[in-house]
């Protein structure tokens, strides 16, 4: 009975952190999908009957599919498709081996922070393969590496989510995965270039035995603009480390012959409600235009049915009078669409409130409810400056009712400039966004600054729409009416979350402000650091309720300096330091008071000045260093150095080490600096470390967690001059060397292993008694390369090695290990 309940308690305790992790996974990948609208009839077929898609499809070993082309000629669309081949057919064939197939997805969005970032990307991917796959338990592999990590964060990192994924990969239970990416030139170019670098490594490594043995197989299909600059290089890259036979690449723009025929059904299906006459002149005009796409045939449908319900209706509003009207001057392509709308809703409504209503949807960080942009901008017209000291507070339907004409505006852009999707308002398309940003501010530049005959070309500028993004929020913060705080935290809870569903926006100011805050002009910020600063020193409970609904769980703080520093807002810090230093006249630099956090345990430290060192804000830190702030001991802001060797930012090391910081012990961490450094492969920190007398023999004491000295961590990572910075500072090489050389072996880090064979290191070395030889581990890998080179400094060769070559198809190796291993029998 006793070994079954704690059977059952275990079972528990999985199932809560199975739970856990696929919370943490969640992302809102399925509605990004469904945003893009449902295919015409016949879209795409061309793509799904082409040799090269078969051939990828069929292959039974890693293969990339690379679409190129134009914007709107239904790239996403096709992805869409893809992802929808849920039942399996259109992927089986009979000469597969792998036993099913997973699909998994994720649509890169320009505009969209978390959009434009990898770990997103690959974190959607997890949660699909977790939720969808046939095989079990592949989950415990996240709560595996979840448990091994040495930080104290509860998220997974695009490092350690690789690892998963890549351990995912190596399971035959995983079968045959499908990654699409879609509308890869959205993503931002750092971000991309790391997410192609790890699949062009996952791709080469299975390609490798005995991963190419086994009955699972990774494809990869991508979509992207044609291949120019950037993203030509990235493409190449990707290219070189997969192979040209792995890679196929299909360009939407040279298969318009095929594409153009697959609309003319759609065209006969929009109009067969149309007199005869008007069918066949609207059929006749729009096959004359030669360079239509799918987004410019569906938006000229959706004009076209507009006008003609415009018409029955007798609309005086309408932007075009009569379908007849629309034909005699139809746009030929989708900029002169996009100009037209907009002039004639200029005309109707204002030149300024369109302006002003493309700047909110621009700045927005997420697609915003009509209602929310009836409110944003009712508030952006204000003066947040006068609403802090404002004794009249508005309702959410008072704010959304002030404006009610651009609820019709809005209506009238709807799927042309607009796209209005389960009740959000976001640009129709991509092209939209680069059509109307300015180019040098543009994060997807394609457009050019705006002219006399296209006033609309380049017109918006992101720093402006921030700016008007900053005013909308700290207004509606600071003038509408939040809940009084009650003595009972659930209560006060409650009411906050009744307050949110009343009025949406409520959430996405509290959320956003602080980001809206930081990317508008220099000028914008100044006039804007006073309702900023009224708003993080709130002493009212109206004032500073917000904070409750930053973040997911929400957050309490002491309102003030502490409030500005862990939002990031530089420019308010320094007003508070410099310009009014006795607000902070009663604040203890030794960071008692200065209390920030969420409270529930420690790990999360509450000290201002750590909080500014893990914002990366090195302006921050070094102003309240000169102010008189010091790092606690016995405190997790003692890890400072260790966190900011971690994540690379030699400025924030040096500011910190100027402080009298030790370096030659550990920190509170298990790790020291030195290892963080060396760890992440931040060479210009390890040289500042080292030249501060950082100690290069520190090991952490064995724990939980697996632990290296600086020595083996750089060379598990790959970091050749760390190996050799180490070494010329009299690292003990021949007690922390010999797991190195072992690692270096076993990853097949060439130059670090022959640097420590150099050195003087035997080349017989195993890291315990229970693991294999160094040369072993190197055969392991199909390393041939160190195999050579193990043996030109004398290694033995045990017939386990030549077991293991011809077992994993090695065939070069095991013949260069017979000869050794002959002649270690006959001695």
């Amino acid at each position: 009975m006793a070994t079954n309940r704690y059977r059952m308690r275990a079972y528990g305790r999985n199932q809560y952190c199975e739970r856990q992790v696929m919370d943490r996974l969640a992302a809102n990948y399925d509605t990004d999908k469904h945003y893009h609208r449902e295919p015409f009839a016949h879209t795409g077929e061309w793509f799904m009957t082409d040799a090269r898609v078969e051939r990828w499809r069929d292959t039974n070993g890693p293969a990339i599919l690379w679409l190129t082309g134009s914007a709107g000629y239904g790239k996403s669309i096709l992805t869409q498709t893809l992802a929808e081949q849920s039942n399996q057919i259109w992927w089986r064939n009979a000469a597969k081996t792998t036993p099913h197939t997973t699909v998994c997805y994720y649509y890169f969005r320009a505009g969209y922070p978390r959009r434009e970032m990898a770990a997103p990307a690959l974190c959607a991917l997890l949660h699909q393969l977790f939720a969808t796959t046939p095989a079990p338990n592949l989950v415990g592999r996240a709560i595996e590496s979840r448990t091994a990590r040495s930080s104290g964060s509860d998220e997974l990192g695009f490092e350690e989510m690789g690892q998963v994924f890549e351990s995912c990969m190596r399971d035959s239970r995983t079968g045959e995965l499908v990654v699409l990416l879609d509308a890869l030139d959205e993503c931002d170019h750092t971000e991309r270039r790391t997410l192609l670098a790890y699949f062009g490594s996952l791709f080469a490594a299975l390609a490798r035995p005995p991963a190419r043995e086994s009955q699972c197989t990774l494809k990869l299909f991508l979509t992207s603009r044609p291949l120019h600059g950037e993203l030509r290089r990235d493409f190449d890259m990707l290219r070189g480390q997969v192979g040209v036979g792995a890679m196929e690449v299909i360009d939407a723009d040279e298969m318009l012959a095929l594409i153009r025929p697959e609309m003319n059904p759609t065209i006969e299906s929009a109009v067969k409600t149309f007199p005869e006459e008007q069918r066949l002149r609207i059929w006749r005009v729009i096959r004359e235009n030669e360079s239509r796409s799918w987004l410019w045939l569906r938006m000229v449908v959706g004009m076209v049915l507009k006008a003609h319900a415009g018409k029955a209706e007798e609309d005086e509003q309408s932007m075009y009078p009569s379908v007849d009207a629309l034909l005699e001057d139809l746009p030929r392509d989708v900029e002169t669409l996009y100009s037209r709308a907009l002039d004639i809703a200029s005309l109707n409504y204002g030149e300024s409130l369109v302006e002003q209503l493309l700047h909110i949807i621009l700045a927005a960080r997420r697609p915003l409810g009509i209602k929310e942009v009836l409110v944003a901008l009712a508030c952006a017209s204000m003066d947040p400056i006068k609403a802090v000291s404002a004794s009249e507070k508005y309702t959410y339907d008072e704010l959304a009712k002030q404006q009610p004409e651009l609820a019709s505006l809005i209506k009238e852009l709807d799927k042309v400039v607009f796209r209005v999707y389960v009740g959000t308002v976001d640009f129709v398309h991509s092209s939209a966004r680069d059509f109307l940003v300015m180019k040098n501010e543009s994060l997807k530049p394609f457009s050019d600054s705006p002219s006399p005959q296209e006033p609309w070309k380049g017109r918006l500028n992101i720093a402006e729409a921030h700016a008007m993004a900053t005013r909308a929020c700290l207004s509606f913060l600071l003038t509408t009416y939040t809940p009084r705080t009650t003595t009972e935290h659930q209560d006060n809870n409650r009411q906050m979350k009744q307050k949110e569903k009343e009025s949406p926006f409520l959430r996405y100011s509290a959320e956003h402000w602080s980001r809206h805050f930081r990317s508008q002009t220099e000028s914008a910020i100044k006039a804007t650091i006073t309702p900023a600063w009224a708003l993080c020193n709130g002493n009212g409970p109206e004032k500073n309720n917000w904070l409750r609904l930053y973040g997911r769980k929400g957050l309490w703080v002491s309102p003030g300096l502490g409030v500005a520093v862990y939002l990031g807002i530089t420019p308010v810090v320094r007003a508070v330091l410099e310009e009014f230093p006795e607000r902070t006249a009663n604040v203890d630099t030794h960071g008692e008071n200065d209390m920030i956090g969420n409270g529930s345990t420690r790990r999360h430290c509450r000290c201002m000045l750590y909080q500014a060192i893990k914002n990366r804000d090195s302006a921050v830190a070094r102003m309240l260093f000169d102010k008189g702030w010091k790092l606690r001991p016995n405190c997790e802001c003692n890890r400072s150095l260790s966190t900011s060797a971690e994540m690379g930012h030699a400025d924030l090391v040096q500011i910190i080490l100027d402080q009298g910081t030790a370096v030659k012990g550990p920190s509170e961490s298990e790790y020291s600096p030195l290892i963080q450094a060396c760890r992440r492969g931040h060479q210009d920190i390890v040289r500042i470390l080292l030249a501060r007398g950082a100690n290069v023999n520190f090991a952490p004491e064995p724990g939980i967690h697996t632990c290296y000295s600086p020595l083996e961590v750089a060379t598990t990572g790959g970091h050749l001059e760390i190996v050799r910075m180490l070494l010329d500072h009299g690292v003990w090489f021949r007690l922390y060397g010999i797991r190195a050389l072992w690692d270096a072996c076993r990853l097949g880090h060439l130059e670090i292993a022959r640097l420590l064979l150099e050195k003087g290191l035997t080349p017989n070395v195993r890291w315990n008694a229970g693991s294999g030889s160094g040369l072993n581990m190197a055969v392991q890998g199909g390393h041939t390369e160190i195999v050579s080179l193990m043996l030109d400094h004398g290694a033995k060769v045990f017939k386990n090695d030549i077991e293991i070559a011809v077992r994993n198809g090695f065939e070069e190796i095991a013949y260069m290990l017979l000869d050794p291993f002959i002649a270690l029998l006959l001695c």
